[in-house]
């Protein structure tokens, strides 16, 4: 318990990510950050539900990756829309390698370190081609995970602090959300991709339109 402890003050602390801790289980954690600049995630709400099992840190936390589900989609090859997270570190994929030196700060940094502009180098079984396809599909799901994120928390978790943060967030970079997505548009005018299955044009272009609508009510 004084591990767990002295993370969560450490996590308190940090300038990555902002911490929801439930009041009825310290061990239950909720983690926020938004996707980093100059990658195809930038300004995604990326949102887990932590779970610090018994023994830790012997064992790995079990984690939920809660956007995935929120939006519908599988905006990373390592983030599945059923809540995965494929983390060799968690032992969820290849060899078991979870370490009682890692640390819950050192996780997400991990995960994020992982949204960049190629993401499917980060999954051995796709084919290079199709990397554009899912860098457009992944932004796509990033910048629509703000709107769909905010609504989630203000309807689902109203104690959460996340849904101001996400509200305080979108209204913040708003213009600049817009203009990315009017860029996106622009660029895909006409293209269909298979990751989206419709005229990505359509999709950019309707997202754009809700952004520009709301308020932040």
């Amino acid at each position: 318990m004084s591990r767990l402890l002295k993370e969560i003050s450490i996590l308190k602390m940090s300038d990555e990510m902002f911490i929801d801790i439930s009041d009825d289980n310290i061990k239950k954690i909720s983690v926020l950050f938004f996707g980093p600049p100059d990658s195809a995630f930038y300004h995604g709400v990326f949102a887990f539900d932590i779970t610090i099992p018994d023994d830790y840190p012997f064992s790995p936390p079990k984690v939920i990756f809660l956007t995935g589900g929120v939006v519908g989609g599988r905006m990373h090859p390592n983030l599945y829309q059923d809540g995965k997270v494929c983390l060799s570190i968690l032992n969820t994929w290849g060899k078991n390698e979870w370490s009682p030196l890692l640390t819950i700060e050192k996780l997400i940094i991990t995960i994020k370190a992982l949204l960049d502009n190629n993401p499917l180098a980060h999954e051995p079984s796709f084919q290079n081609q199709q990397s554009k396809n899912y860098a457009v599909y992944s932004s796509y799901y990033s910048l629509k995970s703000i709107l769909d994120m905010y609504l989630f928390f203000k309807e689902n978790r109203q104690d959460s602090p996340f849904g101001d943060i996400v509200k305080d967030y979108f209204l913040k970079h708003r213009e600049e959300i817009i203009h990315i997505l009017s860029s996106l548009s622009q660029d895909h005018n006409g293209q269909v991709y298979k990751t989206i299955h419709h005229n990505s044009k359509l999709f950019f272009d309707d997202l754009k339109s809700k952004m520009e609508q709301y308020k932040g009510k």
